[in-house]
């Protein structure tokens, strides 16, 4: 196997190797510090506005140094920040200007303080007590409002009381959140995400045992305490917290179900708070999640696992509203993982770890991970719509004579929407064909039977479907059975490999339009076109609301339509043509000029074989952020196209118009095929690019 990958990763992937699926972190456990590893513990990493990461951590001694490196750098370069060697565990955080705050607390037997700095060349260059008190200061946490003023939370145990206070640092305000449950605090956590809004999370206790508790300010003061977990009966841990791009808080935690304990997860939607999701199911014992977000979109969990004999850390990302499956980033039967802290930079991800008296750290890419965690896939299509052979710029306008272009108790395929349509493709895409397909008088059951032969001769890549018009003045037509033929002409298209669009039928104004009858006709078979596209996951392009929605100053829907009370006008014909081509600027056109070749790895300490897969987008889409992914289809090279099955699903996180993705599951004496489509943001699934073979 090898890693390829482009200039701007290369920097990277120095520090970083993918192996069959998983990322490996390869590091050096034992003997001499080597590289991207630290002796001590109690650490805290983030990026600097110049892109190094920057690391507060206890050394062995118990005294905090401050260690920095680059993204190309092997080692770090760490300095001691002569505090006070009882400090507690210190706590780095970036405000909204980019510059580094430190909090730390310090303690005595007399009295416990709290500092606040600001780093600067790589030292603390200002510092202030905001906090004195008796008792004992820990579990400090940090964040910035919108006008960057800090605040922050933090434990004080006084005898036998836990207190979670908060203060603002800027207007000296100070409050205790807990109240009653003052038996027990720890791990407190503040997030400030959306109009200021200040949430802090910590473990406290009622009657039971530990729960995840949580109070928000309002402004004027704050909430009573809440829970996010649902049961008290068991521990729930370690929880952390980060806010997504709309500024809603996310909580991650680890909780006991009864068997060992497992990752949960809730968010908050801006009224309420998710049901609690278990983001792990397993035997063994998983526990420290972390949460950031990648892209300011993107959630990615990572957490330790033990099964007494392994210890390693796993990750999961969610995308599309669906979470992947796990990826194992590092395992050892050496020690133990634990503590996983995350610093995260647009797509870029420093994960930090403790692992026995070392702090191990690993720098490495979002594009890294994706593909390595493939998504359930069992609502997805199972067979691309694979039609090479295909014309790309030829559509067929497939119909009844609204479609050849009736008017007037007349034919005028000229002035109907076909020719209109084809003018508007040429002018936005170049080059394209509009063929015309349209029978007059034509019923579901006639077009059911005439569309084979018609995508045989053509060739076409896409289809126009619009029929049912004349089903609806045949009273022994059945909506439900218009319905069928439509479904199964959409059938027959997508087992061609062509690409259908389907859309409603238009309202008329003859002496029918007056019966109910006949009208509910009209509303119920649309209905059902309706229901047709959702289920089949095709584009739905409502001619109907086109014209039935059109303004009344200009006219209304009546006056789209011809003297023959059934056809459009030009007019009409007009707003036809652009309804479809609304809709076809925005197709998820298939990916073009993807090959595959095998490759072998050579960097580890064996060789394996694996195929990677490249492809550009197509450049008929103009608007990247409408396509949420491609999806991989592969076969075994002999066998049939109909064997195609969906390897994967690749997020478009970064919306490039290049994309790359590594095959690492295939058998050396095999031959593989792969096709690639595009998914837009609604599901919809574009037609595959050209069969490629390695």
């Amino acid at each position: 196997m090898v890693y390829y990958a482009s200039p701007e990763m290369i920097r990277i992937i120095k520090n970083c190797v993918l192996f069959t699926g998983l990322l490996v972190c390869v590091l050096i456990l034992k003997g001499n510090e080597g590289p991207f590893i630290l002796r001590g513990h109690s650490f805290w990493p983030v990026f600097d506005s110049s892109g190094n990461l920057v690391v507060i951590y206890k050394d062995q001694m118990n005294q905090v140094n401050l260690a920095t490196t680059g993204v190309e750098a092997n080692k770090f370069k760490s300095q001691n920040l002569s505090l006070n060697f009882q400090t507690g565990t210190p706590v780095l955080k970036k405000d909204r200007a980019g510059e580094i705050a430190v909090l730390w607390e310090q303690s005595s037997s007399e009295k416990s303080e709290i500092y606040f700095g600001l780093m600067g060349e790589n030292r603390i260059v200002s510092s202030k007590k905001v906090v004195e008190g008796s008792g004992f200061f820990f579990s400090g946490s940090l964040d910035f409002d919108d006008e960057n003023n800090p605040w922050i939370t933090f434990v004080q145990s006084v005898k036998d009381k836990f207190f979670i206070w908060v203060k603002n640092l800027n207007s000296q305000k100070s409050w205790i959140i807990n109240s009653p449950f003052f038996s027990w605090a720890a791990s407190p956590k503040l997030v400030i995400g959306r109009n200021n809004s200040v949430w802090v999370f910590w473990v406290g206790q009622d009657k039971g045992r530990d729960e995840i508790i949580y109070s928000h300010f309002t402004g004027h003061g704050w909430s009573s305490p809440g829970r996010l977990n649902r049961k008290d009966s068991f521990p729930h841990i370690f929880p952390d917290a980060s806010c997504d791009q709309s500024g809603f808080p996310w909580v991650v935690w680890s909780a006991y179900d009864g068997h060992d304990y497992e990752i949960f997860c809730s968010s908050w939607d801006g009224k309420n708070w998710s049901k609690e999701e278990k983001i792990t199911e397993n035997q063994d014992t998983d526990s420290y999640p972390t949460i950031a977000f990648l892209l300011k979109a993107v959630p990615l969990i990572v957490w330790s696992r033990s099964d007494g004999r392994k210890s390693a850390l796993h990750c999961r990302y969610k995308f599309d509203n669906q979470w992947g499956l796990e990826i194992e980033l590092f395992s050892s039967q050496a020690g133990v993982c634990r503590s996983p802290k995350m610093a995260v930079e647009g797509d870029r991800i420093a994960l930090l770890w403790q692992f026995g008296d070392l702090v191990n750290r690993e720098l490495f890419s979002f594009y890294q991970l994706i593909g390595k965690s493939h998504f359930n896939t069992a609502n997805q299509t199972k067979y691309p719509i694979d039609g090479p052979f295909l014309d790309e710029n030829k559509y067929i306008g497939f119909g009844d004579s609204i479609t050849y272009g009736g008017m007037d108790y007349e034919e005028h395929p000229e002035k109907g929407y076909i020719p209109r349509l084809e003018a508007l493709l040429i002018n936005y895409f170049g080059y394209t064909r509009v063929i015309n397909e349209g029978l007059g008088g034509e019923i579901t059951i006639e077009g059911l039977a005439r569309i084979s032969p018609v995508i045989s001769l053509h060739l076409a890549k896409y289809l126009l479907l619009m029929e049912g018009t004349n089903d609806v003045i045949f009273l022994e037509i059945s909506m439900d059975s218009a319905a069928f033929n439509l479904e199964e002409m959409i059938k027959k298209c997508l087992n061609f490999g062509v690409f259908p669009l389907l859309a409603t039928i238009i309202p008329r104004k003859d002496w029918r339009w007056f019966l109910p009858l006949y009208r509910n006709r009209i509303f119920n078979l649309n209905e059902r076109i309706h229901l047709l596209a959702t289920n089949l996951k095709i584009p739905l392009v409502d001619q109907f609301k086109s014209f039935y929605e059109y303004p009344e100053e200009d006219g209304g829907w009546e006056s789209l339509l011809s003297s023959d009370e059934i056809h459009p006008n030009e007019k009409g014909y007009q707003l036809m043509a652009e309804t479809w081509f609304r809709e076809i600027k925005f197709l998820p056109f298939p990916p073009v000029n993807v090959n595959v070749r095998r490759a072998h790895d050579n960097i580890l300490f064996y060789s394996r074989e694996c195929n990677i897969l490249e492809w550009q987008s197509n450049n008929k889409i103009k608007d990247f952020a409408s396509i949420i992914a491609y999806r991989i289809y592969r076969k075994i090279s002999s066998e049939e196209n109909s064997k195609f099955e969906l390897l994967v699903t690749f997020p478009n996180f970064f919306r490039r118009t290049e994309q790359k993705y590594f095959d690492k599951n295939i058998v050396s004496s095999y031959n593989y095929a792969y096709v690639v489509s595009t998914l837009r943001k609604d599901g919809i699934e574009g037609p595959c690019s050209e069969v490629v073979y390695d």
